[in-house]
């Protein structure tokens, strides 16, 4: 008898855990339960023992009276207060004494937007300072006829209270705060930027929750631009283009650390990153003329953080279809020590179909640790490491494959800040990488083999100084210098030899055995000047330079950024420069008959942006952006079927040697929320073709009209999400007959059929007695379109035929989560 197929244990396991309507609760449950449900329940763990948090409590619903009643078989009392704020009621766990006391229950409120400020402190005479939970301070147990003390909050000016109190008595109050100034080091001038972020920074900040609710493959964080205007995804590969951008021309960072080609199955479609979900906090996506601190790539920026100081639940255990995970937060009582250790295995269920007729076992694994320590006033202190490993094997009638891929990435970080000019960033890092993949091709038109077994390490320094020399001016500069080496060994033997390959003057033979050996030196430095002309005017003059040994000479890339803030509800920004892109010490292009270096490519980018507020709350955002390289890498791809495991051993597969290339585009973002109902609709016309030679051929990633639409819905204690996306067909090259026989078409001179794409994903948590429980399901390409995307020709007694190739399938995922303090 066969084993239950693993969707059969997730619905056990679902049924299960499935939430009871018990009235029987944990006095800590029922805190959780009525917090969840959105009543305003305070109390203090003065009072709160474990042994009284542990009482079972029998209850109906949550009426005062009754909840009261119980309380105070525990020496507890229920009191009910009214917040001066709102008029609403809001409810204090007290200690029965007979003694009077008084209460004190202290909210913050922004001055400006009228919106609460979660993170402050209470500093009073002779006593330790208190700190904000859930976005409040209780005081209990007071003595004193007067409370007079100061709320410090990051951003605002200190608030005194002078506060009478009444003994036995419980006052609410709530603190206005005024907001700082921005601080110039805070303006956001570069364009192109949209940050996932839980605070707000700018008109472009969205909230963590707006960020889980993308719906993509494995909730894979990385994945979240797919559904950004400008970027172009077939859906299984991991990596997207960014406006015309080549899929290796982005930079990935994770906690300021620069990660290279951070994904599982790096070879195979890079199906998933190697950062975990669980501890991203925010993700910074730049495809404008970003900063020049960041440099290296031509296209965009990920800089993904993590925040080891939010308030979460301490353990996460996650059970998936596609992968399991645990993760422990901690932060000691005093607030100056935190940890993270997230760890994730997976692919041992996912022995499925990502594409047609693509039977893969893989297994993955990764663990990120995170330790971060204030050391004073001025000095914080965190250390980092990142491990991840992959194993994978395919077997197919004509194509088989092993792999295997072993990362680590450690760095240790120091962060100083006067509080008043000087912000310094110091980073020590090592790296080590290690690629093993073989394959082999038996078909009809080629017999080929790969071998490729690939070791690097770095390590260096990266130090970075924010200086600010007077209220309108700030110079930002640092630099990063690495030492580097890799070992290749590589074996490629190619035979393309058929009637069709032979026809099409497609036809190869190549016995290649390289070995290489590389080490040298690596540096980057730049400088970024930023002048607040008025309080509408700010310019960012900046200049980017790297060199490395193993590459001929250095190249510049100036930029120039401009924001114009007409007023808070409207913004226009500009941005010029040039991006450069060397080849990292590993990255060489083996398909290459003698693989090599090449001088380092550029493109000239420039990007008008408005932003916009609208009194209802809806944002828009338009971009308008030009991209001219000046100089260009090669690429290798396929002329029709891209969607093969080994691509780079068919007899389809060509070098472009573009002289120039070209994107242009205008993007139209707006967003929204109507009641509990957040959206975001989005459009793209877009080009971006290659000049070889006298023609002018677009990318095969170009998909001119291009609309995106994502959709929050709450449904009871349900939360649907919904993304839904289409494009003009992918470009697509045919074989036409010819005097008799046939050829290859002009590439890329026709479309296939319209890409129509809808993918949903339903959420509920609820507190059970083990903790916090959440199913989170999700289905990708839920109606299953079948979007074409290329074609496999063959030749047979009837003459030319094709099969039609399609991309992302059906593909169901489950997760069910549990979370404890």
């Amino acid at each position: 008898m066969k084993n239950p197929p693993g969707w059969l244990w997730c619905f056990v396991l679902c049924w299960l855990t499935w939430p009871v309507q018990a009235d029987i609760k944990t006095l800590n449950q029922w805190i959780s339960q009525f917090r969840q449900d959105g009543i305003s329940l305070f109390s203090s763990s003065e009072f709160l023992t474990p042994e009284k948090l542990n009482q079972p409590i029998e209850l109906s619903g949550f009426e005062p009276h009754q909840f009261n009643q119980v309380l105070k078989r525990l020496s507890l009392q229920l009191e009910t207060i009214y917040d001066r704020g709102s008029g609403e009621p809001v409810y204090l766990i007290k200690s029965h004494k007979t003694t009077p006391t008084t209460t004190v229950l202290i909210h913050a409120l922004d001055s400006a937007q009228q919106s609460p400020v979660k993170q402050f402190s209470l500093q009073w005479p002779a006593t330790t300072p208190q700190h904000s939970e859930a976005g409040t301070i209780l005081l209990t147990g007071l003595t004193r006829t007067f409370l007079q003390a100061r709320l410090i909050a990051p951003g605002y000016y200190p608030a005194d209270i002078d506060e009478p109190l009444i003994l036995g008595k419980t006052v609410s109050l709530t603190i206005d705060m005024q907001p700082l100034p921005l601080a110039l080091s805070d303006i956001r001038v570069s364009t192109s930027l949209i940050n996932y972020n839980s605070g707000t920074y700018s008109h472009h900040s969205f909230s963590r929750a707006e960020l889980d609710r993308q719906v993509s493959i494995n909730r894979d964080p990385l994945r979240s631009r797919e559904q950004l205007p400008g970027s172009a995804s077939n859906g299984i590969n991991g990596k997207v283009h960014t406006r015309g951008g080549n899929l290796n021309e982005s930079l990935v960072l994770l906690d300021g650390r620069e990660l290279r080609n951070p994904y599982h199955f790096k070879d195979f479609f890079s199906l998933f990153s190697t950062i975990n979900d669980t501890v991203v906090d925010s993700i910074d996506h730049y495809s404008g003329v970003f900063p020049v601190q960041y440099g290296g790539r031509l296209s965009s920026v990920l800089d993904v953080q993590t925040n080891p100081w939010s308030p979460v639940k301490t353990h996460q255990l996650n059970f998936g279809l596609l992968t399991s995970s645990y993760t422990l937060q901690t932060l000691n009582p005093s607030a100056d020590r935190s940890l993270i250790l997230a760890l994730r295995t997976g692919g041992q269920l996912f022995t499925g179909h990502l594409a047609e007729d693509l039977s893969v076992n893989p297994e993955y694994d990764d663990a990120y640790f995170k330790a971060a320590q204030v050391l004073n006033e001025h000095w914080q202190m965190s250390q980092h490491v990142l491990v991840s490993r992959d194993e994978l094997s395919i077997d197919q009638d004509e194509e088989t494959a092993r792999a295997a891929y072993h990362d680590q990435n450690i760095w240790i970080k120091w962060n100083y800040d006067d509080l008043q000019q000087h912000q310094l960033d110091i980073q020590l890092y090592g790296s080590r990488r290690h690629d093993r993949r073989q394959g082999m091709l038996q078909d009809n038109n080629s017999q080929s083999t790969v071998d490729e077994d690939i070791t690097s390490h770095f390590q260096g320094i990266q130090f970075t100084h924010q200086w600010q020399l007077n209220d309108a001016t700030m110079l930002h500069y640092g630099f990063d210098v690495a030492v580097e080496d890799t070992r290749i060994l590589s074996y490629r033997m190619l035979n393309h030899n058929s009637e069709l390959v032979n026809e099409l003057g497609l036809g190869r033979q190549l016995n290649r055995p390289f070995e290489f050996d590389q080490h040298g030196v690596s540096a980057k430095s730049f400088a970024n000047l930023r002048y607040q002309f008025n309080s509408q005017w700010t310019a960012d003059f900046g200049v980017h330079y790297q060199h490395q040994q193993w590459v001929n000479g250095g190249k510049l890339s100036p930029r120039f950024n401009l924001a114009y803030f007409i007023s808070e509800q409207t913004t226009w920004r500009l941005g010029i420069g040039r991006h450069q892109q060397n080849q990292h010490i590993d990255e060489l292009l083996l398909e290459d008959p003698e693989p090599g270096y090449f001088e380092p490519a550029s493109a000239d980018l420039a990007v008008l942006e408005l932003n916009h507020r609208f009194s209802n709350d809806w944002y828009l955002r338009a971009e308008m952006y030009l991209k001219k390289y000046s100089a260009t890498h090669p690429y290798y791809e396929n002329l029709f079927n891209h969607l093969h495991v080994l691509p780079d051993l068919f007899y389809d597969r060509i070098r472009l040697d573009p002289d120039d290339a070209r994107a242009m585009g205008i993007e139209w973002t707006l967003s929204g929320q109507q009641r509990n109902i957040s959206w975001a609709a989005s459009y793209a016309y877009a080009d971006v073709t290659d000049q070889i030679g006298s023609l002018d051929i677009v990318r095969s990633w170009n998909q001119r009209n291009a609309f995106k639409l994502m959709l929050g819905i709450p449904v009871g204690q349900w939360n649907f999400n919904l993304n839904a996306s289409f494009h003009n067909g992918w470009p697509l090259t045919r074989i036409v007959p010819f005097e008799g026989g046939y050829q290859v078409e002009t590439r890329n001179q026709l479309t296939e059929k319209d890409f129509y794409q809808l993918s949903i994903r339903f959420e509920r948590s609820w507190e059970g007695r083990l903790g916090l429980w959440q199913i989170d399901g999700q289905l990708s390409n839920a109606l299953n379109t079948d979007n074409p995307c290329c074609r496999e020709y063959f030749l047979d007694e009837s003459g030319l035929g094709f099969v039609e190739k399609y991309g992302l399938p059906l593909v169901p995922d489950l997760r069910i989560s549990l979370s404890w303090d």
